[in-house]
């Protein structure tokens, strides 16, 4: 499952170290170039250093859908490699990309040689499959509307420039910290591929912003004033020491479940 957006792993660094480097080939893609296209045969696997690259696939009515993105330590390619059909998902860079591409072949004589590198392998495997089961499940879900949306935002979320995307049956947005654009079902394009003729649609300007429907004060500002109307006046501040030690409970467990790769529970913080 090479479209799942939770595909990275830190333990797949055995997979990345030089032992193929003999017959790899370092590659540099710029953004915007298309790394494989889903149905294609796979030739081999790519073994990501830096950049990110965004992985989609096309619904039979011809809708887009991001699945995630990849980035530095992911292996793309993986399960169409070794299940020897095509790829299930597209792949474009969205950051420049530096990664070591190695062919099928070269690939797979190193699984049957080095039994670590095969477990990683499999592991990894593994991972993508949990993924899948836990996204298909939210999407199936009976759980109200916002509640669902939390946990797309939370999942899909962007570890490096703060965007969230959301991708719905009526059309997608993407939210970053002060904009946020969306595209709506019938504005969304239904471009077909041909690799005989040049993409000449700039996908880019169909994304519509969302305008603001308010103005915001500074809130470190807003903050303070909160503060002294409390300590002078006794008004209400909800930001206590507990709910600052909340915030710092989230980030260690967000952190543990990143490292283990599975749900962790909040307990409830008392003084």
């Amino acid at each position: 499952m090479d479209g799942i957006a939770d595909s990275r792993s830190c333990s797949t660094r055995y997979l990345h170290d030089g032992r193929t480097a003999e017959s790899a080939d370092m590659r540099h893609l710029e953004k915007g170039a298309i790394v494989f296209i889903e149905g294609d045969r796979p030739r081999g696997v790519y073994l990501i250093r830096e950049g990110r690259i965004k992985i989609t696939t096309c619904t039979p009515e011809g809708r887009v859908l991001i699945l995630g993105v990849a980035e530095r330590g992911d292996t793309l390619g993986l399960s169409a490699v070794l299940t020897h059909s095509e790829y299930e998902a597209s792949a474009e860079v969205i950051e420049p990309v530096i990664a070591r591409f190695v062919p099928r072949e070269t690939f797979l004589a190193r699984l049957k040689r080095d039994p670590m590198a095969a477990v990683e392998a499999a592991e990894e495997l593994g991972r993508r499959y949990r993924d899948a089961h836990l996204m298909m499940r939210s999407l199936a879900s009976t759980d109200p509307v916002l509640i669902r949306l939390a946990r797309l935002f939370l999942r899909w979320a962007s570890n490096g420039n703060g965007l969230y995307q959301v991708d719905g049956v009526n059309g997608s947005a993407v939210a970053g910290l002060s904009d946020c654009v969306m595209q709506p079902k019938k504005n969304t394009p239904r471009p077909v591929w041909n690799p005989d003729e040049k993409q000449t649609h700039d996908f880019y300007a169909d994304w519509q912003p969302v305008p603001d429907k308010g103005v915001y004060d500074n809130g470190f500002k807003t903050r303070w004033e909160m503060f002294i109307r409390h300590v002078v006046e006794g008004a209400p501040y909800k930001y206590t020491l507990i709910e600052g030690a909340k915030g710092v409970q989230l980030v260690e467990n967000a952190l543990q479940s990143w490292k283990e790769r599975r749900f962790v529970d909040v307990p409830k913080l008392s003084v």
